[in-house]
């Protein structure tokens, strides 16, 4: 999987030259955004192993330092920069994985309280969910090391944002499709 950025001097990260030609909302953000959303979405971040929620908070507080505040929230610039970051390096496999995680961290919090039954039953929840992510993720290293192996047979990086791009938008309007059925089957107005 190619990269969507660049380390530059002093370990400053860039969005990649070929990536930026393929985007509108990425390429108005100022150099602290840019950083902000390839620390907190990016596979690759440093920040990658930590759920969303962590990954957002780690990446503010190491751009903005402790008077770190919820960038997001009402920056419409930023947020249509973010889904089309995710729409470039989008892979169905990542996305499970990051959703299982956050499944295994709810489920952590709700240990807390719950009865001895319940706690067995969310133990073996996050277990199951464990070897889902160790699976995909042995799936995803198989695949890359496969990449790496058909050398000069291999998309150029543009193509392959191109098709990642494509996949996200299928995955987006799939998910929309199946509310819209669902509110139709529950007998929700709908705006069609």
């Amino acid at each position: 999987m190619p990269l969507l950025f660049k380390t530059q001097r002093r370990n400053k990260l860039v969005l990649h030259p070929d990536a930026i030609k393929l985007t509108t909302h990425l390429k108005k953000l100022s150099s602290d955004e840019v950083y902000y959303t390839i620390l907190a979405y990016d596979y690759y971040s440093k920040y990658h192993q930590y759920p969303l929620r962590d990954r957002k908070l780690r990446a503010e507080r190491e751009i903005f330092g402790a008077e770190a505040k919820n960038i997001e929230e009402g920056n419409k610039k930023l947020k249509d920069a973010i889904e089309e970051y995710k729409s470039l390096q989008y892979d169905y496999r990542r996305e499970l994985v990051n959703t299982y995680q956050e499944k295994i961290e709810l489920n952590r919090a709700e240990l807390i309280s719950a009865s001895s039954l319940a706690v067995k039953k969310l133990l073996d929840a996050n277990r199951m969910l464990d070897a889902e992510i160790n699976k995909l993720q042995h799936e995803i290293d198989k695949n890359e090391e496969a990449l790496e192996l058909q050398g000069g047979g291999r998309i150029s990086f543009i193509e392959e944002w191109r098709e990642n791009r494509k996949k996200y938008q299928r995955n987006k309007q799939l998910e929309k499709d199946v509310l819209r059925s669902q509110e139709v089957m529950n007998g929700v107005p709908t705006d069609n």
